[in-house]
């Protein structure tokens, strides 16, 4: 399996692109394009649902016509700057994590031998989970732990080959 994004080469139990940051959809559903008749539309999302697990829904569409009023609004869009590291890596490796669960706090630990100081590691968050990526010379590591979507990192430090994070429940 290929990253859409990237299109570097992924293992199937990946859920991120650990090249670009890509999620990794599992379950593709290919739409056609074009279709002749409502019907057609119709069978085919009906049997898209079925294929999902939800057996027995039916999809009717009526037509309009004549021209349809759409206001359109151009916005511009600025993606916000990202931390990023730009270097050669020929390898990539998941690192050993111990992740401990207090009844207000997650507390993680990242092994990352190699590494030498925190500028040399980037931590992306995501809607539901943490991504990490850290240099040793030519290596990488590379981490995505799934978190809830309240959580947020409260404190982080590297130290003795460790990153250690702490982040609200």
């Amino acid at each position: 399996m290929k990253c859409k994004n990237c299109k570097k080469e992924l293992k199937k139990d990946w859920k991120y692109c650990p090249y670009c940051g890509e999620q990794i959809n599992l379950f593709r559903v290919k739409f056609p394009k074009f279709f002749s008749h409502e019907n057609e539309i119709e069978k085919e999302m009906e049997e898209m649902f079925e294929a999902l697990g939800f057996p027995g829904i039916k999809i009717s569409f009526r037509t309009q016509s004549g021209p349809i009023n759409q206001k359109v609004v151009k916005k511009e869009f600025k993606p916000k700057k990202i931390k990023q590291i730009q270097r050669k890596v020929d390898s990539v490796e998941e690192p050993n994590v111990k992740i401990n669960y207090l009844p207000s706090e997650i507390h993680i630990e990242v092994l990352l031998p190699g590494v030498s100081s925190i500028k040399d590691i980037v931590i992306r968050r995501f809607e539901e989970s943490l991504e990490i990526r850290a240099y040793a010379g030519n290596k990488m590591y590379f981490k995505v732990i799934p978190v809830n979507k309240e959580s947020r990192i409260l404190q982080e430090s590297y130290r003795n080959k460790i990153l250690k994070l702490v982040l609200s429940k």
